[in-house]
């Protein structure tokens, strides 16, 4: 019977990969969390048809890329087409709902401003063995963006921009550090609800815009600079003073982004 079993289980592996019994199964990703928020582009990972997992063996210190597949849902479950080896080896599971990259030190992924991008790392996870892996966010958000003016006042010509902005380079998921990172003068941000994304920091946001009233029309700009954490939606809102010099005020809310970590249990 033991011999049934291995043979059945050698049928859809590498000779690499062969297996005892009991590492039967293909590796899978079994979601436990069920993800609600629709406020962004990125699907909720419990919606993917499908992402990417990357495998390293050896200590955290001295990976060795492994192999890069595709799990793909089944049920409420990832499947993929890997299996644990008889040796047991210790396993660094990556994933990312972009496409993945090996380097000595961990996984990167290569961003861009176009999309949310979710992320999620675990070092040495045991077969068989239930164990969480939280879906993170890497860049941060512009939610909403807001000005208000002066009662009586009429406000024209409003624009709102993020100067340097760093819209896309190469984050490595293990050490959460950027590389390689690209910058555009002026990005520019739309009153109401923006979705756009970016590598978190510190950075000038400056805002121009015409005030009038009666005969009166002036014209302003006013830049400070802001702070936009990491996994983190940011709500931009400015406010108008003008009694009598015109005084501009910037302020962010900041809402968390926890509703995106999705647990994934490894099977």
């Amino acid at each position: 019977m033991a011999a049934i079993v291995a043979m059945s289980c050698n049928k859809d592996a590498s000779m690499t990969e062969r297996k005892l019994p009991g590492h039967c199964e293909p590796i899978s990703f079994k979601v436990d969390g069920v993800n609600v928020d629709v406020s962004t582009k990125v699907t909720p990972v419990t919606d993917l048809a499908s992402f990417n997992v990357m495998a390293s063996t050896g200590t955290v210190a001295y990976e060795t890329y492994a192999w890069t597949v595709v799990a793909t849902k089944s049920g409420d479950s990832y499947i993929t087409n890997k299996y644990w080896p008889s040796t047991d080896p210790s396993y660094h599971f990556y994933a990312a709902n972009t496409s993945l990259s090996f380097m000595s030190n961990g996984a990167t992924v290569t961003v861009d401003s176009s999309e949310d991008i979710v992320c999620a790392y675990k070092s040495s996870p045991q077969y068989g063995v239930p164990t969480l892996v939280n879906f993170r966010h890497i860049l941060t958000r512009i939610g909403t963006a807001t000005i208000s003016i002066p009662d009586g006042y009429s406000i024209s010509d409003a624009s709102i921009g993020i100067k340097k902005i760093r819209t896309s380079g190469t984050y490595n998921l293990r050490t959460k550090g950027w590389t390689g990172t690209n910058e555009i003068q002026m990005q520019p941000v739309q009153e109401g609800s923006n979705d756009l994304y970016f590598i978190p920091g510190q950075y000038d946001v400056s805002v121009t815009f015409t005030l009038t009233k009666g005969d009166f029309t002036g014209t302003y700009t006013s830049v400070t600079n802001v702070d936009f954490q990491p996994e983190k939606i940011n709500n931009l809102e400015i406010n108008i003073v003008k009694d009598p010099a015109v005084l501009v005020s910037f302020s962010v809310t900041v809402i968390d982004w926890e509703a995106k970590s999705v647990p994934v249990t490894l099977t």
